[in-house]
């Protein structure tokens, strides 16, 4: 995990969200699979441990309250509400490849094409509440999924590691893939892509 200037600044509360999301699942899954525990409902599909193999994985699932934690929005709950979210599964991948120290895949589920598409929205109109002002955004389309590819802005930090977040839409679920590393670019995070659904 890169170094955090300040405490308050919302990419540190992102890292810090995944990161207590993490511990969580890593204390209360135990001795289980990193595919989760059983339950009513399948956990929705996200990138396969395969595709950073060699890279430890947690799993844990997605409550609205959760998504929140990402950004201080006022609002955030009430918007996710009319947007029919539904449902989230995220993997957190954690390791080194050369190019990533942390993956996070989650898979959210809407409940329509439009709710899916206005979340997309929102990372992109607020990015700056998610990763800080300065971070660059450019549209980003692969497999029938549109939305955009993010850089997070650079905290100045001694040894700091570049942080990438791809969040598109197509029909009633959103991909969101997140990775940093000391050889973290674009163009590799956008590799990965194909595999997450």
């Amino acid at each position: 995990m890169p170094a955090i200037h300040s405490p308050r600044t919302p990419r540190s509360g992102l890292l810090l969200a995944v990161l207590v999301a993490t511990l969580s699942v890593a204390m209360a899954g135990c001795g289980s699979d990193s595919g989760g525990d059983s339950s009513a409902t399948a956990p929705l599909p996200v990138l396969p441990a395969s595709a950073l193999a060699g890279l430890t994985t947690v799993d844990s699932s997605l409550s609205a309250v959760d998504l929140t934690h990402d950004a201080p929005i006022a609002g955030f709950a009430d918007r996710l509400s009319q947007w029919g979210y539904r449902d989230g599964t995220q993997r957190v991948f954690r390791g080194s490849t050369g190019d990533f120290t942390n993956v996070v895949s989650r898979t959210l589920e809407f409940g329509s094409a439009e709710g899916a598409s206005a979340y997309v929205r929102l990372v992109d109109s607020r990015v700056a509440d998610f990763y800080g002002r300065g971070s660059k955004v450019t549209p980003l389309s692969q497999g029938g999924r549109t939305g955009y590819l993010i850089r997070a802005a650079p905290c100045g930090c001694h040894r700091e590691t570049p942080v990438l977040l791809a969040v598109l839409s197509a029909g009633a679920r959103v991909t969101w893939l997140y990775g940093t590393g000391p050889g973290a670019r674009p163009a590799r995070l956008r590799a990965l892509l194909p595999q997450a659904p």
